[in-house]
């Protein structure tokens, strides 16, 4: 999907903090990683009756505008650990936050920067059936998600005597919380209000004699800022995949039945393998058929889907499969607008998926 950028005032409801932990305990490097929700293919297969993904709606099988705010601030959240200490933001974090965002090809990203409240957005902006349109475009968009962040950096150390000969050193641990408030504007609903928490490894500094005199160089720790950054946003962008999964119409049935096309593509947040429902709206009732794996066209925006497993425990399921089974592109035909596969989640960008696992 495109990337808008509209310069306009927003609000931000939620807070980025950097920080570094000096007094709780070293955790393993594991847990120096983003905190992931993930469905792979061993999660899913023969595990009893399938049902829809967290996050399954119809109205949200569509291209979704979302607009992102992030703005600095010096207030630390409650769940800081003692000790730590407020760094400067750089004025260009917003930026390489936005950067990030706009990666997602799942919404179609427009930046806010500016004030602190949606007053202020409304502003320069006119609310339409419960969407913000911005009046600046040449072309008016409407958004339908707002997500508003604050941010703080801080810093602290841990202080570890060397034994014997060894010198004594600090090992700092940089972290980034997102605050983030993430809004339903048309619905008027607060989807989730809560921090997220990107961290780093520790970095070991050498000290002799009470100063710094080898390993991780403390006058060049944007890199090390930038990384717990880009671990929040991961993280972040795990929650909205889970809020919004991608998904669409199923629009062809192979003969067999086993295999099928889906509406959505690479460009509309689908991931190569990823795990898919596929559904069937029976007169209202969304009933979940079967497991499918996701084969995104790189080109064009649509997938192939493969299916694996069928819903055998769900006694609603199972007669709509064997009414399929009997004719599928008969099937197919006769209910072609009411089929559809929702993904677990939306795929993040391949270099993010390799950070997530450093």
């Amino acid at each position: 999907m495109t990337v808008k950028n509209a310069m306009c005032a927003a609000g931000c409801a939620g807070a980025l903090l950097i920080v570094g932990c000096a007094t709780e305990p070293l955790a393993p490097t594991d847990d120096y990683g983003p905190k992931l929700t993930h469905y792979g293919k061993n999660d899913l297969v023969d595990k009893g009756e399938i049902t829809l993904p967290p996050g399954f709606s119809k109205e949200d099988m569509t291209e979704l505008v979302m607009g992102v705010a992030f703005k600095a601030s010096d207030k630390l959240p409650s769940n800081v650990a003692p000790g730590e200490e407020p760094l400067p933001v750089d004025p260009n974090m917003s930026v390489t936050l936005q950067t990030y965002m706009d990666k997602l090809k799942r919404f179609t990203m427009v930046a806010l920067h500016g004030s602190d409240t949606e007053n202020d957005l409304a502003a320069v902006a006119e609310y339409s059936d419960g969407k913000i349109e911005l009046a600046e475009q040449e072309k008016p968009v409407k958004i339908n998600v707002l997500l508003q962040c604050n941010v703080v950096c801080t810093k602290a150390r841990t202080v570890v005597r060397g034994v014997g000969s060894q010198p004594d050193s600090e090992q700092l641990v940089y972290k980034v919380y997102l605050m983030a408030t993430c809004k339903d504007l048309r619905k008027g609903t607060v989807l989730f209000s809560e921090p997220v928490v990107g961290r780093t490894r520790p970095h070991v500094v050498t000290m002799v004699n009470g100063r710094p005199r080898g390993g991780f160089d403390v006058k060049s720790q944007s890199s090390a800022i930038e990384k717990a950054a880009m671990n929040a946003i991961i993280e972040l962008a795990n929650k909205l995949g889970n809020r919004f999964p991608a998904g669409g119409h199923v629009i062809a049935v192979s003969r067999s039945g086993d295999s099928m096309t889906l509406d959505k593509g690479a460009n509309e947040g689908v991931g190569m393998g990823q795990q898919c429902v596929i559904v069937m709206d029976d007169e209202g009732v969304n009933i979940p058929l079967a497991l499918a794996e996701a084969y995104p066209e790189t080109t064009e925006s649509k997938s192939a889907l493969k299916i694996y497993r069928w819903n055998e425990a769900d006694k609603d399921a199972k007669e709509i499969m064997n009414e399929f089974k009997a004719s599928p592109r008969g099937f197919f035909n006769a209910n072609k607008n009411n089929l559809y596969a929702v993904c677990y989640g939306m795929a993040l960008p391949p270099e993010w998926e390799q950070n997530a696992t450093k």
